[in-house]
């Protein structure tokens, strides 16, 4: 109830704020209001009453400071906080803290060696250090960036484009081990619950998108059955998409865990999830292991290790929930730990952590999970480029475990958290088969064919019109029609040196050949553009340019493209 009232005497003066500066343009910005937005994160509006504020007082130490938080705490043009602070310390007054702000604003935007220099500033300057994560522990986290940075993982990483992504926050995408959607949340003004929330956003609803024709759709949202004008967050989904996860707050800032079922196309009215004696409020995001045997969810009890805590429950005869234990201090630190994730093998367990070896607030860990013993073990951090500076929690992986899903705030993005896609080059790719016929032209006109097939009457027992005829109906192109023709006589030995370029690098992948006692061919590409070239003495060379072979576990791996070769002209 004590924060249901702070809601809504923001709310209240931020109705009143709004509508002042909508009607009443003379009316000065009021740096309560300012302050009231840094005290309950509603950065969104805190910003712009500091940038209202500076416009009458440029030379005011503490708007400038509070400015700066702001950007810090927005996924927004964060160099800006350091051209403020850096004003700051020059003063002849100001908080201590902003040593401390400065050295998250260099942090922030990779100056990792400045930022220990503001850190330290800091520690050397108060007495006791009040922040959250202490000065000496962001220290330790600039340094395991500097190591990371050093040695990025082999991975690319895309953003999936405008049809997913906008100026608004998406993010928390989770996918079928088949990759044939995505789940995400955003907070979008188009979201059923149309106003800011008490942070300034808009309340979270979940899209879904799906993959088709070599591409993803543009996202839609899901319906009213599953979102509503609170806040709904996707938190977990199994490996078959059948059972998606959702986080419920309402205006009170109560919160619950549900479970929707998918049926056909479609996800049903979401239902509380039973564990013994567990408070439910307290969960923030959970997940199923692929044999359905063990449930790990993230929550705050006391007692705990951190402030939020991974805990393992099992499945019992009754089919629900087991009481939860704390999972040991392998997994679980001092620090926030969240959103747990089994890879779709089941053999390995992701989770996000401010602790272990972070680059910097929640980063994604991974260790080796074993369910005979019940135990996670060799816990690693996944790395850069794929972890940040900044927060980085939920992943989601396709069978192979090649491809996977993040969200973060990247300066190439949209403006917000985006969601990406992550290809592991260290993985084996799925490769494919590209085949067909090849066929010089001389071979495939009507008449040649005819004479062929007649003077081989006797072993093909078939009338050749009505058989073409048959054939280029079912066709659709002469060619195709020639080519299955052919099939049926003896083919003339072709010598064709065939070469594989890959159109992104340039690079000769291989040189192949036809076979010599049927004139196909088959060539085994992994993903990527290629440009394909046959050729033979006498003819034009045949090139299948821009042939695309999906990065993805679920694509086309059997690719016909018949050659018909051309006799250059004298």
């Amino acid at each position: 109830m004590k924060r249901m009232l702070l809601i809504l005497f923001l709310d209240f003066i931020i109705i009143l704020n709004v509508n002042s500066q909508e009607f009443t343009k003379d009316v000065k910005p009021d740096p309560k209001f300012a302050k009231y937005c840094l005290l309950f994160h509603n950065y969104v509006d805190g910003l712009k009453e500091f940038k209202l504020l500076m416009s009458d007082q440029p030379d005011n130490v503490s708007y400038r400071q509070g400015a700066a938080v702001c950007y810090l705490n927005l996924n927004t043009d964060k160099k800006k906080a350091i051209e403020l602070l850096e004003w700051v310390i020059k003063q002849d007054k100001f908080d201590e803290q902003a040593y401390y702000d400065l050295g998250l604003a260099y942090f922030q935007n990779n100056r990792l060696d400045d930022a220990i220099k503001s850190f330290n500033k800091y520690i050397s300057s108060v007495k006791k250090d009040v922040n959250r994560i202490p000065a000496q522990r962001m220290i330790e986290m600039c340094r395991n960036a500097q190591e990371y940075i050093k040695t990025p993982k082999n991975v690319d990483i895309t953003n999936l484009g405008k049809f997913i992504n906008t100026e608004y926050p998406e993010f928390n995408p989770f996918i079928p081990s088949n990759e044939s959607m995505i789940l995400f949340n955003a907070q979008r003004k188009s979201n059923l619950g149309n106003y800011a929330f008490y942070d300034g956003y808009y309340p979270s609803d979940i899209y879904v998108t799906f993959f088709k024709n070599g591409k993803w759709k543009a996202a839609k949202h899901l319906s009213s059955t599953v979102n509503s004008i609170n806040i709904e967050k996707i938190v977990g989904l199994t490996n078959n998409g059948g059972q998606m996860f959702i986080l419920k707050e309402d205006l009170d800032g109560k919160k619950q865990i549900f479970y929707s079922k998918k049926v056909g196309k479609f996800y049903r009215q979401p239902e509380p999830i039973f564990i013994q004696e567990e408070d439910y409020e307290k969960i923030h995001s959970l997940t199923i292991s692929p044999d359905n045997n063990y449930l790990i969810f993230s929550a705050t009890h006391k007692g705990a290790v951190g402030g939020k805590d991974l805990y393992l429950s099992f499945r019992l005869p009754n089919g629900y929930w087991s009481k939860s234990h704390l999972i040991d201090s392998t997994v679980n630190t001092i620090y926030d730990e969240d959103f747990p994730y089994f890879s779709p093998d089941g053999k390995t367990f992701f989770f996000a952590s401010e602790g272990h070896k972070s680059m910097g607030g929640y980063d994604i860990f991974k260790g080796r999970w074993n369910s005979d013993s019940i135990h996670i073990k060799s816990i690693e951090n996944i790395g850069y480029p794929i972890n940040t500076v900044l927060d980085d929690q939920t992943i989601s992986l396709s069978k192979s475990g090649r491809y996977a899903y993040i969200s973060s705030y990247r300066e190439s993005g949209f403006g917000d958290l985006d969601i990406y896609r992550v290809i592991f080059n260290d993985a084996e790719p799925k490769f494919s088969v590209v085949h067909g016929a090849i066929l010089s032209e001389d071979s495939v006109r009507f008449e040649s064919v005819l004479t062929k097939v007649n003077n081989h009457i006797d072993t093909l027992n078939f009338p050749i019109n009505r058989e073409y005829k048959r054939l280029l109906l079912k066709k659709k192109d002469s060619i195709a029609a020639y080519a299955e023709l052919a099939k049926k006589i003896p083919y003339e030995k072709i010598d064709v040196k065939i070469f594989a370029i890959n159109i992104k690098t340039g690079e000769n992948y291989g040189n192949f050949s036809a076979r010599n006692d049927t004139s196909n061919y088959c060539v085994i590409l992994p993903p990527g553009t290629w440009k394909i070239i046959f050729r033979r003495n006498g003819y034009q060379d045949f090139i299948i340019d821009d042939l695309e072979i999906e990065e993805r576990d679920q694509r086309n791996r059997m690719i016909e493209k018949n050659v018909l070769l051309s006799r250059k002209m004298n």
